[in-house]
């Protein structure tokens, strides 16, 4: 092609420029996404919810499981399960379709809150989540209980959008790595067993959140085939999925520092 020919051909789109943005760097660009858009949309439909017209969905098998606030620490783990397969899963395939995936289950979960609002603590009637009021935080793990309580208020709850998170990640992993899927499968099982014992969700709405995560797994990543032999081509080398214990320590020890500094923005 000479000068004159190039100099004639169309200037990139800005969609075509998207479109090689992902393709270039699709780790970046869908967790700019889903961290900049999907996650942030949360808060405005939090906001517009009519808690006066929540309903609850709780069961009698609810409020026999008993409320221990020590499993706070497992619940935890939800802020960071969603990242946890960014350290495992290397195929830009998967990568994009473990983002549909998240993505989708984000979208489905906030027609679920604008259609069927569900809350833990109603405005008129007992609640099944305990107050913050009604919490210790003078030691750490009544801190903690109370810092999630502020940060996480009891609506939106049908379904789990945490559950979903979590078993998605670890769908997603399972397919880069059987190892670290099976090790996401079982801390998404301990954070579904969480939810109930500090009674952050009924047992409906972890249910529901695993069936978002059965759907959304089973369209996006049940038919991913490897594109390649070699597993280094789909996985990172597995010292780095080992990184997420010390990244929860050190966020753990984030907490405890604010703690000691007497940080009680609840009250």
């Amino acid at each position: 092609m000479n000068e004159q020919q190039l100099s004639r051909s169309p200037a990139p789109s800005v969609p075509d420029k998207v479109r090689q943005l992902f393709r270039d760097y699709p780790r970046t660009c869908w967790v700019a996404v889903i961290v900049g858009f999907a996650m942030p949309l949360y808060f405005p439909i939090n906001a517009y919810t009519d808690r006066s017209r929540a309903v609850t969905l709780d069961l009698p098998l609810d409020h026999s499981i008993p409320f221990v606030g020590g499993w706070i620490f497992i619940y935890t783990l939800v802020y960071m399960s969603s990242f946890f397969p960014l350290l495992v899963v290397k195929s830009s395939q998967l990568v994009h379709r473990m983002a549909a995936a998240f993505f989708s289950s984000f979208l489905l979960a906030y027609v679920c809150f604008l259609i069927l609002p569900v809350t833990t603590v109603p405005v008129v009637g007992e609640a099944f989540r305990p107050s913050i009021a009604s919490m210790d935080d003078s030691h750490f793990t009544g801190w903690v209980l109370c810092l999630n309580f502020f940060l996480d208020p009891p609506n939106n709850c049908f379904p789990s959008l945490h559950i979903a998170q979590a078993f998605v990640g670890a769908f997603a992993t399972l397919k880069a790595d059987k190892f670290y899927g099976m090790v996401g499968m079982l801390a998404a099982i301990l954070i579904s067993i969480s939810t109930m014992l500090v009674k952050q969700h009924y047992i409906a709405d972890v249910m529901a959140g695993f069936v978002l995560s059965c759907i959304t797994g089973y369209v996006f990543l049940w038919s991913y085939t490897p594109e390649s032999d070699n597993p280094l081509d789909i996985r990172f080398k597995r010292i780095y999925g080992a990184l997420f214990a010390p990244a929860w320590l050190a966020a753990v020890s984030t907490c405890y520092v604010l703690f000691q500094n007497g940080y009680t923005p609840w009250r």
